[in-house]
């Protein structure tokens, strides 16, 4: 079955019990009429609607083993930080020619402007001719450093039988036809730009405030300091923080401080190398809360949120977890029956682009 658009799937966790016995109210299959490809083009996931019962965890007393007690303490906004970026360098190199008559006195032209213009730049074009075939066959030397490459347009990729991404190193194309030149109208320019990674550190400016916003902006000033093509997409759900992290250059890397991770959940030493969505606490930005008088402990309590889940989507930072998580929901407090429709859905990409007869593991935790 084709995927259109927009597609609707309802799940019941009483269904198909003779199928999936294993099946509880809070972890379960369905089976489907059909199976459903989502191998052409990009698809994401989110939920638009949950119907379930709450059972609220008994209430913690002071004397209860499973409460945690935490060191009340006022801390400074967020101070500078260095943040390292792995980034795209280019350099352009323009050529221009009049009154060439073949694509041999074309690259020799642009080699000998390399030598006088560019000595930097290590390229070079060998030129092959094949007479009786009437075929050219060209050879790129990049004598550049390892991981650098250079990007060339597309009339030049045909004139040369190369890609338009070539990495350093000696790379020959296939055999072209002398003809071609021509066919192409007798460019007379062209501009290669060579590409290239190269670290860069920048430190953050204090934070002015408490808070994630004034984080973020100091944060993405950074990203734009460092050339980096990085997004960074934030929204709130109640006391949480969902921010999506876009690399948009593949490539590209970004490495927080050890401060900065832990704040986000993260580990001390993560590296963004990928796209990333991670969910953490507001609260992590803001200072402790100030303790009544006398002071007595605060009890945080683990039960108190019901993550959705769905292995059909990739895994997603949550807390100190990777999920296939879908969203976050606050157990109510007293025993009811949830119904709760989502107006705005959150949508996270998927991981199985193709489900057989069965939804896989849809569950709640």
């Amino acid at each position: 079955m084709e995927v259109s658009d927009n597609l609707y799937i309802t799940l019941f966790s009483d269904a198909d019990k003779d199928k999936f016995p294993q099946n509880t109210p809070t972890q379960f299959r369905n089976s489907l009429p059909s199976s459903i490809d989502f191998t052409q083009g990009l698809h994401e996931v989110g939920l638009k609607k949950i119907v379930f019962e709450c059972n609220p965890p008994p209430p913690l007393s002071l004397n209860s083993e499973t409460r945690k007690e935490i060191q009340v303490q006022i801390p400074k906004p967020i101070g500078e930080q260095k943040i390292t970026f792995k980034v795209r360098s280019a350099a352009e190199f323009n050529y221009t020619y009049l009154g060439k008559v073949d694509t041999d006195g074309f690259l020799t032209e642009i080699n000998l402007d390399t030598e006088k213009k560019y000595p930097q730049f290590k390229c070079k074009f060998l030129i092959n001719l094949f007479p009786k075939e009437e075929k050219t066959q060209i050879t790129v030397v990049l004598d550049t450093k390892e991981g650098s490459w250079l990007e060339i347009p597309d009339f030049f990729s045909q004139l040369i039988g190369l890609p338009e991404h070539i990495p350093a190193g000696r790379h020959t194309g296939e055999k072209v036809a002398l003809s071609l030149y021509d066919d192409l109208g007798k460019p007379d320019k062209v501009t290669l730009t060579y590409c290239e990674f190269q670290m860069v550190d920048e430190q953050t400016q204090p934070a002015p405030e408490f808070g994630f916003e004034p984080f973020i902006k100091i944060w993405a000033k950074a990203v734009d300091d460092a050339g980096a093509t990085i997004g960074l997409l934030h929204h709130y759900y109640k006391d949480q923080v969902n921010l999506q992290i876009n690399i948009y250059e593949p490539g590209e890397t970004m490495k927080l401080s050890p401060v900065l991770n832990l704040m986000m959940n993260l580990p001390s030493s993560f590296e963004i190398k990928s796209d990333l969505h991670v969910t953490f606490p507001a609260s992590n930005f803001l200072p402790d809360p100030i303790p009544p008088t006398p002071p007595t402990p605060y009890i945080i309590d683990s039960d108190s949120y019901i993550h959705i889940l769905c292995d059909i989507v990739e895994e997603q930072r949550v807390g100190g977890s990777l999920l296939p998580w879908l969203t976050t929901l606050k157990m109510e407090k007293e025993k009811s029956l949830v119904q709760k429709d989502f107006e705005s859905v959150s949508y996270v990409p998927l991981r199985k682009q193709d489900v057989q007869i069965q939804i896989p593991r849809f569950s709640c935790s």
